[in-house]
């Protein structure tokens, strides 16, 4: 069963589909990742989105779909985990028509933009050993400071707020379509990823693993 997960930047969709994976050792495919990694490899499809990606582009429906279509060919659990894809109509529909592989569940994990803002914005990383903080909900000891190796917090391009607001900006523009064609089907769900983690990835492990059940 093939479950997508989709929603506005910081929604959490990374950290739900990757605690979900390693607890129930379901496959997880992030579109991101496969993207990155035709490139290092220097394949065909990677020589391709390279020069697409560089110029910050958006890689062509068709393509991303093969790249999918190609991971999903390898399952290895009953269950597969779809982060960021489809985003749009014709990615699923692509991916359904052209290479046999139907989308069983979508799941919306829901907030506020208030929240995406202070997710994001407010997020700062540590250049050296790589830690996450937000200034508001994880704020380093001292200001702006790592607390394992002291070296000075920097903010991500992706987290800027023109760039949050871009990001936002093509979500809605993609989102309406998407749910509308999933609830068409009774496959589409929301879920409100307003609260702690867990409470969030138990209310979506619970909500597949009953889906499972009977799609069995």
């Amino acid at each position: 069963m093939i479950v997508a997960f989709i929603g506005k930047p910081g929604a959490g969709k990374d950290t739900v589909c990757r605690v979900l994976s390693q607890k129930n050792n379901w496959k997880l495919i992030v579109t991101g990742d496969l993207l990155r990694k035709e490139i290092e490899k220097g394949t065909p499809l990677g020589k391709i989105i390279a020069p697409i990606l560089a110029k910050g582009e958006i890689v062509k429906d068709e393509i991303v779909a093969e790249i999918i279509y190609n991971a999903l060919k390898t399952k290895t659990s009953e269950v597969v985990l779809l982060n960021g894809y489809p985003r749009t109509v014709n990615q699923a529909k692509i991916l359904e028509e052209k290479f046999n592989q139907k989308i069983d569940m979508v799941i919306e994990i829901v907030v506020s933009d208030k929240t995406v803002f202070e997710r994001l914005t407010l997020r700062r990383y540590c250049p050296k050993c790589g830690k996450i903080y937000n200034l508001k909900f994880l704020p380093p000891k001292k200001d702006e400071l790592c607390d394992n190796c002291g070296e000075k917090l920097i903010q991500r391009n992706d987290d800027k707020e023109e760039v949050v607001k871009y990001r936002l900006k093509r979500f809605y523009d993609e989102i309406e379509q998407i749910r509308e064609f999933y609830k068409k089907r009774n496959a589409f769900f929301e879920i409100n990823g307003e609260r702690k983690i867990e409470e969030v990835v138990k209310e979506i492990e619970n909500l597949i693993i009953s889906k499972v059940i009977i799609h069995k």
